[in-house]
Order: C-alpha cells, then sequence, then structure tokens
C-alpha cells in the first residue's frame, strides 16, 4: 500500500499486488483484467508526459484507478448498473476513497 502525503491528508492507495486481488476477490474476468493493465499502461505514459509538462499527477493514484476502473464492470453487464457508480461505491467502501472518485468519473464525458 502507497500513502503518499498530501496537504490536506494521507491518503491510501492500493498497489497492482492489492488491486488485482480486489480484481479477483470480485469477480472481475481475466479479459477485463487484461484491459484494465493496457488501460493503467496508456495511463501511466499520459500522467508522466503531464508530470513532465509541470502537472502535479499522483502516479499511483493514476495506477489504481486504471487498473480498478472497471471492477464492477460484470456485475453492471449483467445488472444493468452503472460500473462507474457501483465501482465507486465499492472503492469507497474498501476504504479507497480517492480510486473510488477517479473510478466514478471513468465514464463521463464533457
Amino acid at each position: 500500500m502507497h500513502r503518499p502525503e498530501t496537504a490536506e491528508k494521507s491518503v491510501l492507495l492500493p498497489d497492482e499486488a492489492a488491486c488485482e486481488r480486489m480484481a479477483r476477490r470480485y469477480g472481475m474476468p481475466e479479459n477485463i483484467w487484461r484491459h484494465s493493465m493496457r488501460v493503467r499502461d496508456v495511463a501511466k505514459r499520459l500522467a508522466l508526459e503531464l508530470k513532465k509538462a509541470g502537472q502535479d499527477i499522483d502516479l499511483q493514484l493514476v495506477e489504481a484507478a486504471a487498473l480498478l476502473h472497471d471492477i464492477t464492470k460484470a456485475r453492471g453487464i449483467k445488472t444493468g448498473e452503472d460500473h462507474s457508480e457501483t465501482g465507486r461505491k465499492l472503492l469507497e467502501a474498501l476504504g479507497y476513497p480517492e480510486v473510488g472518485r477517479v473510478v466514478g468519473n471513468h465514464v463521463i464525458l464533457h
């Protein structure tokens, strides 16, 4: 686990192994896990470029949110629920509110 210090508080973030354990525990199919790892790779590259350009980006938050963005996707396919919202609620309940915030916004287009 990673706890970066922020101006306001310490934020608990799961590492890749913890993300994979959560994915397995909550029934993420293997194909969705592979997709999530690819999303993580792309998100990390983009985040690194933004950091180079001077943006304040928490790379571990980006990685964790990318790995877990579809944690409830299979459930949503079965039930019709919004997987970004159910993923947000699950991650908040597990003690990862910052990851949940990102996951909860990953399908919103502005």
